[in-house]
């Protein structure tokens, strides 16, 4: 559990230095996640002012980190994934409908959350850093996102997609300097200043794993397999002038390239939104425990996994790898409730 108070001294100074940007981007975040429909995720921020100090306080955030919630046999205060899955298989049909309100809960907040760290720019989601409770008695699930505050950066000029200045490009050529002889890289595109873009969901693996070292980057999401309707329906009531607002509204958080790359990556969420409805790809509530919608986000999941596509480390090492690359945010644990048998007592 988090509480958290950031402070500085009221009419002090007005650069936008790290407690004060720590401070704005968290604001931002949970700005965010409500345009999004999904204001639960993030937890509240609010202005405060403690003792002459002016800050800002962020409200508790409840649960265990993913790690915890997915590698414990048990948890005070809720369930684990472990007792999830193994209630999936149960004969005890009572268990086994908490368990699926429960997961179902669980593909769609991670999923939404995806969605959400796309459009925010976060690098820093990985299984340590958002929070997972179950009501073992309800079938409840929450996921809370804490530590957002690297996120927003104008170098996210799209969704999926990294700039690259003059300095990052010279470093870029020179580790990639005997594939370039061969012609331009895929997901690599040079723009007219000279500058690069990378598309980390076209580009190999190399290159990605060269950016994350380079931005020091602990995560980035790619696109995940659905979206959910509450989600779609918001994105479908923004317009252009809504848009505009919520970048204006931004600019108290974080300097105008960040903004306007920020609302830059809202319109390309808004039109991925009506490309996921038209292919079939955006999902009811209830529905999140369907097996073609399991089904998708599993293969999206490998998809994603490129280690495993290299055929030569450790199913460790791959299952990590889908920790921190995939958009979906499944570590192996989840694998089980993306592929238990609907028959109870099947595996």
């Amino acid at each position: 559990m988090y509480w958290q108070v950031l402070l500085t001294t009221v009419g002090g100074t007005t650069a936008y230095g790290k407690r004060e940007r720590m401070m704005s981007l968290n604001a931002a975040a949970c700005k965010m996640a409500g345009t999004l429909g999904c204001g639960t995720l993030v937890p509240k921020v609010r202005p405060i002012v403690h003792k002459g100090r002016f800050g800002m306080a962020m409200d508790l955030a409840e649960g265990i980190e993913m790690f915890e919630f997915a590698g414990k046999e048990s948890s005070p205060g809720g369930i684990t994934m472990a007792q999830v899955c193994a209630s999936l298989k149960s004969q005890d049909p009572a268990a086994r409908k908490l368990a699926l309100q429960a997961a179902g809960e669980l593909l769609q907040k991670v999923t939404d959350l995806s969605w959400l760290d796309l459009l925010c720019g976060q690098g820093d989601r990985h299984s340590g850093n958002y929070l997972v409770q179950v009501d073992g008695a309800t079938g409840s699930a929450s996921v809370t996102a804490i530590d957002n505050d690297m996120s927003f950066p104008r170098y996210r000029t799209g969704l999926t997609r990294f700039s690259l200045d003059s300095g990052s490009v010279r470093a870029f050529e020179d580790q990639f300097k005997g594939q370039l002889r061969n012609g331009p890289l895929p997901g690599v595109k040079r723009k007219e200043d000279g500058t690069l873009e990378v598309d980390v969901a076209l580009a190999p693996y190399d290159v990605v794993a060269w950016l994350r070292s380079h931005k020091g980057l602990n995560s980035f999401g790619q696109l995940p397999a659905v979206m959910s309707e509450s989600m779609y329906k918001r994105l479908m009531d923004l317009d252009d002038e809504q848009i505009a607002v919520i970048k204006a509204d931004l600019l108290g958080q974080m300097p105008e390239p960040n903004a306007q790359a920020t609302a830059d990556r809202l319109k390309e969420l808004r039109a991925a939104a009506k490309s996921y409805e038209a292919s079939g790809k955006v999902v009811a509530d209830g529905d999140w425990m369907n097996r073609d919608v399991r089904d998708r986000i599993r293969d999206n999941t490998a998809k994603n996994d490129w280690l495993a596509s290299e055929g030569n480390e450790s199913s460790d090492v791959i299952h990590e790898r889908v920790d921190s690359a995939s958009s979906d945010y499944c570590r192996r644990d989840l694998f089980d409730m993306l592929t238990y048998d609907q028959e109870p007592g099947n595996g």
